[in-house]
């Protein structure tokens, strides 16, 4: 949280589109003061998860946020070279179509090539209350955060993902079950293919994250 509200004392909006709006007109900057004022209960309800990358040929780091209990991401990229943050966006919102959340909490972002598409990156958020992870797409080019659809779902409350390259293509992807103190273990192929692979864990304490 303290990390977040350091970046808004710089920040400089060019989309008006978090909702309630506390600030009006195409660009304004936020000062301590009114960041300070606001960020808990205008631009942002709750900051659960946070993943972080370095777009493939940019001279940027996107970050993104999730906010369980308004159902929905933040992301921001800052601009390495002006030292600014460009933008402060919003992603998703309510409901269990795809593309929406109902609480929405651990993230993490997928840095394997997949079909040798170079220009994106996955996201994988679980979408705990409608017991799925779902699966964004960062493009690089348009730089902003689009819908790709499910990853996995049927499952009994996740709260938490990570996901690690893998040497021969695709990535292995961890996701923590709080219901059944599980955590299990996919696979996605080089191609995007995902598939289980098995329970790592299943324990008698809360199976809350992983790390």
């Amino acid at each position: 949280m303290r990390f977040l509200i350091s970046f808004l004392a710089l920040i400089t909006i060019l989309e008006a589109k978090l909702d309630p709006k506390p600030f009006y007109g195409s660009t304004q900057r936020i000062g301590r003061d009114t960041t300070l004022k606001y960020c808990e209960r205008k631009l942002f309800s709750d900051i659960y998860g946070i993943a972080m990358v370095k777009p493939r040929g940019t001279n940027s780091t996107l970050l993104v946020a999730s906010d369980p209990n308004w159902c929905r991401l933040i992301y921001t990229s800052f601009n390495e070279s002006a030292q600014e943050l460009k933008y402060l966006r919003q992603f998703g919102g309510y409901g269990n179509a795809v593309g929406k959340f109902i609480y929405p909490m651990g993230i993490c972002i997928d840095t394997t090539v997949y079909q040798g598409n170079t220009n994106q990156y996955a996201i994988y958020v679980t979408d705990s209350w409608n017991k799925r992870v779902a699966k964004e797409k960062y493009k690089i080019d348009k730089d902003s955060i689009v819908s790709d659809g499910i990853l996995v779902s049927g499952l009994s409350n996740p709260t938490d993902v990570a996901c690690v390259s893998r040497p021969e293509g695709g990535a292995y992807i961890v996701v923590a079950e709080k219901d059944t103190h599980q955590i299990r273990l996919y696979q996605r192929s080089a191609t995007g293919v995902i598939s289980f692979d098995s329970d790592l864990w299943n324990t008698g304490v809360w199976c809350w994250g992983v790390f």
